[in-house]
């Protein structure tokens, strides 16, 4: 069993936010790719998503698992939300994928656009966060003009956040 541990400085609002090892479903194929998934790992717990989902409860798991050129992430909180992550380097294809849990409390819309300009720099991949792509009743998409991004927030009937994703492919 492999875990990875990531030493790394948190920010303020995170710094009681206890560590969580992250462990291996297999063993990595190689020395590469498992630093690659530690990479990914520093990454994404320095990003908007996990930090707005960690500040409304603490991580309780975290789980690794490669197949193929696919690295895969799954957190667990402790309110029961989850986040699960998939990078696959070779198309640059990332995806995040949140299911908030009842104590999440912060706006959708502001994480993952902060979600965006991390991934793509200060100019995103081209989202107008005013108006969405396509809105059904409880899922509102945004799209991007850059390496097809994608976000989408998810509500229930009450109009709180449920979900939240972000995706790209170039």
């Amino acid at each position: 069993m492999l875990v990875l541990g990531a030493a790394c400085t948190m920010p303020s609002a995170l710094a009681a936010v206890p560590a969580v090892r992250c462990v291996a479903r297999a063993e990595f194929p190689n020395a590469g790719a498992a630093n690659a998934a530690g990479e990914l790992r520093r990454a994404v717990e320095r990003g908007a998503l996990y930090r707005a989902m960690a500040a409304a409860s603490p991580p309780v798991s975290c789980q690794v698992e490669q197949a193929d050129a696919r690295t895969v992430l799954a957190w667990r909180f402790r309110d029961g939300a989850t986040l699960r992550v998939e990078r696959e380097a070779a198309i640059e294809y990332t995806n995040q994928e949140a299911r908030v849990g009842s104590s999440f409390r912060a706006n959708g819309k502001r994480i993952l656009a902060r979600t965006e300009r991390a991934a793509f720099g200060k100019g995103g991949c081209g989202i107008d966060w005013r108006r969405p792509a396509s809105a059904a009743a409880h899922m509102s998409v945004f799209s991007g003009d850059v390496c097809n991004c994608e976000a989408r927030i998810g509500h229930d009937a009450r109009g709180r956040v449920r979900t939240l994703a972000f995706r790209s492919a170039c």
